[in-house]
């Protein structure tokens, strides 16, 4: 709903339902997940924009990688990790 936010905070997005007074950690990736389905384990991903829509989380990180979930389902559906060259 319009009410609900997604915060960022020590390699962990938490949903807050500012209506329920309550909230949620739904994508945690300080450790390596092994449910991701699609992709190689993502360790310590640093974030840098997400958005959710229909329940759909999207996160991409500062170095490529990209992370999909469906917040009704405890594992990462989907997950793609490029590599960027550092220059």
């Amino acid at each position: 709903s319009k009410h609900d936010v997604y915060v960022m905070q020590n390699y962990s997005v938490r949903h807050w339902w500012s209506l329920l007074r309550r909230g949620k950690e739904v994508l945690n990736v300080a450790c390596p997940n092994q449910d991701m389905q699609g992709g190689r384990p993502l360790y310590r991903v640093k974030i840098s924009t997400m958005t959710v829509k229909d329940n759909l989380l999207a996160a991409g990180g500062f170095h490529g990688e990209l992370i999909c979930n469906a917040s009704h389902r405890r594992s990462i559906s989907r997950s793609a990790a490029s590599s960027v060259p550092h220059t």
